[in-house]
């Protein structure tokens, strides 16, 4: 090994081990900010919220460290990679820091205790979500994409530890807290899911330093509703596979669908080269939590709480009546395209086919 291959290996390691070092710090804090909520120790949330201070000036000194490295090596292919992944990480770690401090503060200043079901909920959230970031961690010590990838599945079962808190905190907490202190307690679970969120960034910028591999975004899920679900509900569903099939997912339902599709539509599907093929009106049949389970919910016949009563925190909602009266398919064809290829542009990105509307 050459004196420049030595000095460019030490500075790699040194690097590396300073972002795993202020992990552990950042993982610490986030465990004591948890635990001051839980056991009501507003000593140890106080000395959480001053420790944050050395965590961001760590942060500073590894970020000018990168600088420096950068300037020195001047990296190309797999060191680049590494050192732009890990100047990303260390932005990933101050913000989980601050988690840690809002999390303390709200320890601090909390009067009544955690208790019950929300505080099983919210200790079983965190050991979820904090397991995750250590293995985030350990991941990038080791530079294990398999471990990376592996742990990125954890995400969801912080998300559905959430779900199961905030239905907690909103069914049964609610009336028996002050605005101040419900509100600590929503900051909290939201917190601890960021920390999850954050911790699957680690994982993507490990799996991008060791093999150069970018996030795959998954499609966006669409929910498509009407009355009957057999017309322009079925032409969103055609639309979305012939030019959005590589960013969204589109599905329909109606609140009383109809036997069949209405044969205008079958009709202009057919003659303007959509697929019609399996299209089928389908009734609601899931249960009130399977609702999460789509991005976004629109509705073609007016405010969605005629179909549903409670919308999923996870999902947005659009009421997408048309203005006038009287649409036929052709009308329904050119609306429903603007409106769907501006709306899943905005949430995956420009696209990718032709995508022009001629009718």
């Amino acid at each position: 090994m050459t004196h420049y291959e030595e000095r460019l290996e030490k500075d790699l390691n040194a690097v590396r081990t300073g972002v795993h070092e202020l992990g552990l710090t950042v993982a610490g804090a986030l465990e004591n900010a948890v635990e001051s909520l839980l056991n009501q120790d507003r000593d140890l949330a106080y000395r959480t919220v001053i420790g944050d201070h050395p965590v961001n000036r760590r942060a500073e000194a590894l970020d000018l460290q990168c600088h420096h490295f950068i300037a020195r090596h001047l990296p190309s292919a797999g060191h680049l990679r590494f050192i732009s992944s890990v100047m990303r990480m260390i932005i990933q770690l101050e913000r989980m820091g601050d988690y840690a401090v809002n999390i303390s503060r709200i320890a601090a200043s909390t009067r009544s205790p955690l208790s019950g079901s929300f505080r099983a909920e919210v200790k079983t959230m965190a050991e979820d979500a904090f397991q995750m970031l250590h293995q985030a961690l350990e991941a990038f010590e080791k530079q294990d994409e398999s471990l990376a990838k592996g742990t990125m599945g954890y995400a969801d079962q912080v998300d559905r530890d959430f779900t199961l808190a905030y239905a907690e905190l909103t069914d049964r907490e609610r009336d028996d807290l002050s605005i101040e202190e419900l509100f600590g307690r929503l900051t909290t679970i939201s917190q601890i899911e960021r920390v999850s969120d954050q911790a699957k960034n680690l994982c993507e910028m490990v799996v991008f330093a060791v093999t150069g591999e970018m996030k795959e975004r998954r499609p966006m899920r669409i929910l498509v509703l009407d009355e009957s679900d057999d017309g322009p509900t079925q032409l969103a569903v055609a639309l979305g596979r012939k030019y959005f099939s590589d960013r969204a997912i589109i599905d329909s339902a109606g609140r009383a669908p109809s036997g069949s599709i209405d044969r205008a539509y079958e009709a202009f599907m057919n003659e303007n080269g959509l697929d019609s093929a399996g299209l089928d009106p389908s009734g609601i049949t899931w249960a009130d939590d399977d609702w999460g389970r789509y991005d976004v919910l629109l509705s073609l016949d007016g405010p969605i709480d005629r179909t549903i009563e409670e919308i999923p925190f996870h999902t947005v909602a659009f009421d997408w009546s048309p203005d006038k009266i009287g649409f036929g398919p052709a009308d329904w064809y050119r609306y429903l395209h603007d409106r769907l290829t501006s709306l899943v542009t905005t949430l995956r990105g420009t696209e990718t086919g032709d995508g022009s509307a001629h009718v």
